[in-house]
């Protein structure tokens, strides 16, 4: 959606487009952010995904009762004044001037739609105030009376993180627009002047008073309520469960993968129209990662992690973690994390080696160097706990993940071939040095992006980005996008296949092993200052795990660091092989569904609860 904020209040004046203000006022009230559903590969809910949760009401749903419970609290000139109600504005400034203080408001509906949908962000100052009277009465003549109303009542906040007066409806009431009750109505528009101060469910003598006053002032503006005993408190109140609310913890690192995912997807209508995101996520193996994040956190780990399981023959992303604890982890570092690729980049080195013609059995004497760079700095080399091996080859020194080897072959083969072929599988680090042959790169790179990029391994020669979601549909069931298997060549397939087979001695007898039936794995470690990555695959799966250690962590400290990455693989490959996952009853529920709506998915009737 597109939004005037985090600017200053004469750079949004000068940033309007003034001639086309009145189109531009009408398209960004328009495309309001809705929520959308998101499903597991087979059909099973996984919760709500949106920037705002808020589902648009249909105009022809507002009703006469609410219409009149919101203008006679909110406005009651509203359908005479152009935007600014000048009357009102002098008896808010007379009154704030005889109190010292502010007591009243005389903003219009459509001043607080302006407010609450462009200058959401802009600080209270004058010159925002001038702004928002300027905009009001743009806006006026851009919309009808009833289309500022209806698109007011799908914009304003209704308090415990809901947008718009639909789902305030369901939430409060389990009930939709065009079944409230004249009391209904009116403890929603008392919501409007604070929900944090009014709402039932926290301040409920309060929120008593605020209904009646509402009820007050409807008879006031001459509506009959004879049917609403003024005498009897507001019902108690029925919230609907939602799948959030009743499963908050189910993929959350995922679910904001496929947030990112959909807003750089330009053709997804996200997030102004409701969609149902048809997800890769298998809730089994994703099962398997939240229960080694779990043993994680339970073992006293306070470092980061990321955890990633990836088709081997596609970009689609069956499970992912970015952290062991989302509540104390948000910060999605699968996903968004920028960290040094340490010796995973080796393969890529090789490839390229051997790409260029070079032989896998070439030869360099593993040893501590000093390396003269072309920029006359000296380039230090060593080994991890100092061991050399001698005279070695370039496949033994993947093996066993010699630094001095691969040193002395990326300046044999130049920072150029390999930068190229960094790029093609989505690795743009910068420019690249030959400290890159070890890792040690200008820009770090996600897990995510690691992972993709070993699918040049996993698909013999093919790389594959990364994607969380299958397909995309409307509340009608028409397919909005649907996912299709891109592959770029980078390699021979013959060429892929040497790498693979040095890379399953890493884990037969290198630096790799895995304590379990490891057969067809292969994989590769990789080191760095505090942390260690693990990536690993077969026919089936590509997974990856990193982990990072803080100088707070009490867990042991292993002889080798990357054994802790090891570890967590090892753990996720043993459930991933075993077969037998069981998902969550509640996620059942609409197994097989194609045309339900956004509020069906999400919206769960209280005997489900």
């Amino acid at each position: 959606m597109s939004r005037i904020c985090n600017l200053n209040d004469f750079e949004i004046l000068r940033n309007l487009p003034i001639r086309g203000m009145a189109s531009y006022l009408k398209k960004t009230v328009a495309r309001l952010p809705q929520v959308s559903a998101a499903t597991s590969e087979d059909g099973l809910v996984l919760g709500a995904v949106y920037v705002e949760n808020r589902l648009c009401v249909d105009i022809k749903s507002i009703g006469a009762n609410l219409k009149s419970a919101v203008l006679s609290t909110e406005d009651k000139r509203f359908l005479a004044h152009h935007g600014v109600d000048w009357i009102a504005v002098a008896r808010a400034s007379w009154k704030n001037f005889k109190a010292g203080r502010i007591v009243q408001g005389g903003s219009t509906i459509t001043q607080q739609l302006v407010r609450n949908v462009i200058l959401r962000n802009a600080r209270r100052t004058f010159s925002r105030k001038f702004l928002e009277v300027c905009l009001a009465l743009a806006l006026e003549k851009t919309l009808s009376k009833q289309q500022i109303l209806y698109a007011y009542l799908n914009a304003s906040y209704f308090g415990h993180g809901i947008y718009g007066v639909r789902l305030a409806a369901l939430y409060y009431f389990s009930k939709e627009v065009e079944e409230l009750t004249i009391e209904d109505c009116a403890y929603l528009a008392g919501l409007l002047k604070g929900p944090r101060h009014f709402c039932h469910c926290c301040k409920v003598e309060r929120s008593k008073k605020r209904t009646r006053f509402v009820l007050r002032r409807m008879v006031q503006e001459g509506h009959s309520i004879r049917d609403i005993p003024h005498s009897q408190p507001p019902r108690r109140f029925r919230r609907r469960k939602t799948i959030d609310a009743m499963c908050p913890s189910t993929a959350p690192y995922f679910l904001d993968f496929v947030r990112q995912w959909l807003r750089r997807c330009s053709a997804a209508h996200f997030p102004s129209l409701p969609l149902v995101i048809r997800t890769s996520l298998n809730i089994g193996y994703q099962e398997v990662l939240e229960k080694v994040c779990r043993d994680v956190e339970q073992d006293g780990f306070k470092g980061r992690l990321a955890c990633i399981v990836q088709d081997s023959n596609s970009g689609l992303v069956r499970a992912l973690a970015g952290g062991y604890n989302f509540s104390d982890q948000p910060f999605n570092v699968a996903v968004n994390g920028s960290i040094q690729p340490g010796s995973t980049f080796k393969p890529f080195v090789l490839a390229a080696a051997l790409k260029s013609g070079m032989s896998p059995d070439k030869r360099y004497i593993s040893q501590p160097l000093e390396l003269q760079l072309p920029n006359r700095q000296v380039w230090r080399v060593g080994n991890f706990q100092r061991v050399y091996r001698g005279e070695i080859s370039i496949a033994e020194a993947t093996v066993f993940s010699d630094n001095s080897v691969y040193a002395q072959l990326m300046l044999d083969l130049g920072a150029d071939s390999v930068s190229r072929l960094l790029r093609r599988v989505g690795l743009d680090i910068g420019p690249v040095s030959p400290a890159a042959a070890i890792g040690a790169v200008t820009r770090g790179c996600s897990p995510l992006q690691v992972c993709s990029g070993y699918s040049l391994f996993s698909a013999e020669g093919l790389f594959m980005s990364s994607s969380p979601v299958v397909g995309l549909q409307n509340e009608a069931g028409y397919v909005l996008l649907q996912h299709v298997n891109t592959f770029q060549p980078v390699l021979k397939p013959s060429t892929a296949m040497t790498v693979n087979h040095i890379l399953r001695q890493v884990v037969v007898r290198g630096t790799g092993p895995l304590r379990m039936d490891a057969e067809d794995i292969h994989a590769k470690t990789g080191t760095t200052h505090d942390g260690a990555w693990y990536v690993s695959f077969d026919q089936a799966f590509r997974v990856l795990t990193w982990i990072e250690r803080t100088d707070d962590d009490p867990t042991p400290n292993y002889s080798e660091k990357g054994v802790t990455a090891i570890n967590l693989a090892q753990r996720i490959w043993s459930l991933l092989r075993r077969g037998a996952f069981t998902s969550p009853q509640l996620f059942g529920l609409f197994r097989g569904t194609d045309h339900l709506t956004v509020r069906d998915l999400l919206w769960v009737e209280e005997q489900f609860a």
